[in-house]
């Protein structure tokens, strides 16, 4: 052991104490203990015992966090590498109908991991004195048409505030 070790651990003798409640306090909230009853069974205040079931649960979103991270990243390279045996180099048109088909699945569950077929959420202003504009739901722009994207613009540019103009622009 280093001498950093010992130190550390001289400076820090309850960690390993702190971890075993942290833990305990947990346990116990999972099986329905109030935080009152968690601080009385562990001999601590309830404030502490609160404190420790938190801690425990912001250390578990984070270690679900990093591993839907790696697992994302594993997907991802698993994709390329599919696409990669399915794709002759530069030549699409030798590609036979079911691989072509097979590639835009490879290419749609990419977006979807990555979060490209994430649904909208915009809200706007809306006008001086109305509610608020929210479009808060999947829209598949591929499907709308083209009367029905320049009602989307002008709505969005109707609730949209001009911005201010710039310093460049005043002073030009």
């Amino acid at each position: 052991m280093t001498t950093a070790n010992l130190l550390d651990q001289s400076a820090h003798p309850d960690d390993a104490a702190i971890a075993q409640k942290t833990a305990d306090s947990l346990r116990l909230r999972i099986r329905g203990y109030s935080y009152r009853r968690i601080a009385e069974e562990l001999g601590i205040g309830k404030t502490l015992a609160h404190k420790y079931v938190v801690q425990a649960l912001v250390e578990i979103r984070e270690q679900n966090s990093e591993s839907a991270h790696e697992l994302r990243t594993l997907e991802l390279e698993r994709l390329d590498v599919m696409q990669a045996k399915l794709s002759p180099l530069g030549d699409a048109d030798a590609l036979d109908a079911r691989t072509a088909d097979t590639i835009l699945r490879i290419m749609e569950r990419r977006a979807k991991l990555i979060g490209l077929d994430a649904p909208i959420d915009a809200r706007f202003g809306g006008l001086p004195g109305g509610a608020p504009i929210s479009l808060s739901h999947d829209v598949d722009l591929t499907k709308l048409s083209i009367a029905e994207l320049h009602e989307m613009e002008r709505m969005l540019t109707v609730a949209t505030p001009a911005a201010p103009p710039s310093p460049e622009t005043t002073n030009g």
